[in-house]
């Protein structure tokens, strides 16, 4: 359930419904009908009441009136709605808490024990590494300090909730309930906040997609996203309105459960290390985004973040020139630090929330990664060195502390398009007892080596002859039995292309050097100009996919197609998507590498069932080795994912049960590109599938007739 409210409201929204007698409607002729007969709907929202010739009257059902009740109290009920007074009752911690590392929200698990958990987020333009952080890095106190930011000590705009990158962590435990304000004091931006990982399920007004699942929240207004904490596992969120992410609207979010609930219980004795990982530009983003779109400036980040914190470590920009920054500050800016005991067996939740082209190899000097979870979903451990992670995925690992008593570097390398300007980041593990000096291991881009046994989720870094890949890891899960079917409701073969026909939006003119786009199926995504799921009644925009455009005589190849890009699914179907990618389109920089092509899919986790690479891939290639048999698909325990590469070139097959009705985006997890059209929308279900339509949400519309 989403609440939004205007300037003068507060949190505790008292909100009052009247469900008034509707018109009479002559309805549907129901057989055997007397005259003075009255039944319900199927759905209970009306009465029918038999009039002359069978014919029924409808009415609209007179619900109760609803009580001054909280928000995040409110629930539907055979379209009636109501206050849940023991809901209300288990609210923990004050309205306004702020103090997120002592919410009381963030415990041990009991089985049984839920809470309803409630935060503020206070959104807002902010400068890093400013006059608040005094004399950081030389006193490393002083980084320390309340409201410094101090990244990797270059100065520049950012935006934040509560004056932290990353933003504030949510740590809850299965069951729960979350509540999250979000309090927009941007001058002149909107904003929206999405649950990365989240599948909404029955909440789908809290997805956090602008103009799909809610109209923005404008300046000085505020945005209640109340969603239920299902799945434990490790997630993020962000804002999804235009570039805000990659300016450091984002933070962690982690679900735990009860220890008699997991299966990886026995393994580990910590779970309270958190490795989050974001690209930063030194640059406000859009005019990175704009410079790109419209000349030959490269997408590549300036730097990684660990925990918010790093070091310049290469001065090289992504044009390989050397850069101007005052190195007697990056230098020593502080790391990230990590402390566990001598002997201990800690869990660790690495999320890469990156934004930009590359990948990026995770690796702990000297130290294996037991690998027990990935996107939230617990897998049979597995034993790497290093893991390759694209934007959007998150791996949960277990360190064991067996080493000599020291420190140790944790090393996050962008890798295939950042080899070549070496671009990596380092944080630091501490065992107990050791010095507070940073390890002695070289920090060179190359140190380790890189044969390394790794996981590699892009199935395209070919660093380590040592190398594992999604398809080889098994869930804890049984693959559900209408999946595995050799047949499935609905196909789609969804192509990973690329276009450099001209684009006004994002190209300076028709004669400018072409700036090769990502596209699904050759269609670019545009957003609607009004919300899809909260003003149905305004349902008149240009819907299109590959076979409407084509019925229309358009070549999408030869002129740009613009629109919603909509798949539309029956509720309770299965489906299989087969992405496929043949255009090994460069990085920006490096004409050996190609850049990462990973999707994320809202409102679903799905299951992972192929990955091959295969040379010269195209549909009608594709489609022929599907009708041949040739396509390889695991059905024993396919790993379950919400974030997957597109293999470069080739395929990647997923499925899932299309239980959950909404409109669900499945986008790339590059920013620019997403944001310049890489998105599509599964439309699951019909009107009637979903949840009413919350009471009290903002409106939006171009106002053009």
């Amino acid at each position: 359930m989403v609440i939004g409210k205007n300037e003068n409201a507060v949190l505790t929204l008292f909100i009052l419904v009247v469900i008034s007698k509707l018109t009479p409607i002559i309805g549907e002729t129901r057989s055997n009908c007397s005259e003075g007969d009255i039944w319900p709907s199927d759905d209970n929202c009306y009465v029918y009441e038999c009039g002359n010739n069978s014919q029924p009257i409808r009415y609209s059902k007179v619900c109760p009136p609803v009580p001054t009740c909280l928000a995040f109290g409110l629930y539907y009920e055979n379209c009636c709605q109501y206050c849940n007074e023991k809901a209300l009752q288990n609210i923990n911690g004050d309205i306004t808490w702020n103090d997120f590392e002592t919410h009381p929200c963030k415990r041990n698990c009991v089985s049984g024990n839920t809470m309803t958990c409630i935060y503020s987020f206070d959104i807002s333009a902010f400068l890093a590494f400013n006059a608040a952080c005094n004399d950081c890095p030389v006193v490393k106190s002083d980084c320390d300090i309340t409201n410094c930011v101090p990244t990797d000590g270059i100065t520049k705009l950012i935006l934040v909730a509560n004056r932290t990158i990353p933003g504030p962590s949510i740590e809850v435990c299965a069951g729960d309930t979350v509540a999250v304000e979000a309090r927009n004091g941007l001058i002149s931006q909107a904003i929206v906040l999405h649950w990365h990982g989240i599948p909404q399920l029955g909440t789908p007004y809290a997805d956090g997609v602008p103009y799909i699942t809610q109209c923005p929240t404008i300046e000085e207004d505020s945005y209640l996203y109340i969603f239920h904490a299902i799945n434990p596992g490790s997630y993020f969120w962000n804002s999804d309105e235009g570039l805000e992410k990659v300016d450091g609207l984002l933070g962690s979010l982690i679900i735990r459960q009860p220890m008699d609930k997991d299966p990886h219980a026995a393994l580990y004795d910590t779970d309270d290390n958190v490795i989050f990982i974001q690209n930063w530009y030194h640059t406000f983003s859009e005019s990175k985004l704009y410079g790109w779109a419209m000349s030959s400036l490269s997408s590549l980040s300036d730097n990684f973040l660990i925990n918010g914190r790093g070091r310049i470590l290469k001065r090289l920009n992504s044009t390989y020139e050397e850069t101007s920054t005052d190195s007697a500050v990056t230098d020593a800016m502080p790391f990230a630090e990590f402390r566990i005991a001598s002997g201990s067996r800690n869990r660790f939740r690495i999320i890469n929330a990156g934004s930009a082209i590359c990948p990026v190899a995770v690796s702990v000097d000297n130290h294996t990664l037991t690998v027990i979870s990935a996107d939230g979903f617990d897998i049979a451990p597995i034993e790497v060195q290093r893991i390759v992670m694209n934007n959007g995925e998150r791996f949960d690992v277990i360190i064991q502390a067996n080493q000599p008593v020291g420190n140790y570097w944790i090393r996050v390398k962008g890798v295939q398009a950042c080899t070549s300007i070496e671009r990596q980041q380092l944080a630091i593990l501490r065992y107990g007892g050791s010095s507070s000096d940073d390890p002695t291991q070289p920090t060179d881009y190359y140190f380790p080596s890189d044969d390394e046994v790794t996981l590699d989720s892009t199935y395209n870094d070919d660093s380590s002859s040592l190398e594992l890949h999604l398809t080889d890891l098994q869930s804890v899960k049984p693959l559900e039995p209408e999946l595995s079917s050799d047949q499935v409701n609905n196909k789609f073969y969804i192509r990973l292309g690329y276009s450099s026909l001209f684009n006004p939006a994002f190209m300076a003119s028709p004669n400018s050097l072409p700036k090769p786009r990502q596209q699904f199926n050759n269609i670019t995504f545009e957003f609607p100009p009004t919300c899809l799921l909260t003003q149905p009644d305004e349902d008149h925009y240009f819907y299109c996919n590959e076979d409407s455009l084509r019925d229309q005589g358009k070549n999408c190849v030869q002129e740009l197609c613009t629109c919603i890009h909509v798949l539309r699914v029956a509720l309770n179907s299965t489906v299989e998507v087969i992405l496929f990618n043949g255009d090994a389109i460069p990085a920006d920089n490096d004409k050996t590498k190609s850049a990462q092509s990973a999707v994320h899919l809202h409102g679903y986790n799905f299951r992972v069932l192929g990955m091959e690479k295969v040379p010269g891939i195209n549909e009608e290639k594709i489609r022929q080795m599907d009708k041949n048999g040739e396509i390889k698909r695991n059905f024993i325990n396919p790993i379950i994912k919400d974030t997957v590469n597109i293999v470069q070139p080739g395929y990647t097959v997923i499925r899932f049960n299309a239980t959950n009705a909404g409109a669900w985006a499945l986008h790339g997890t590059v920013q620019f590109k997403y944001m310049t059209g890489t998105a599509l929308l599964f439309m699951v279900g019909e009107r009637s599938d979903l949840p009413p339509i919350p009471t009290g949400l903002p409106m939006c519309r171009n106002f053009i007739a």
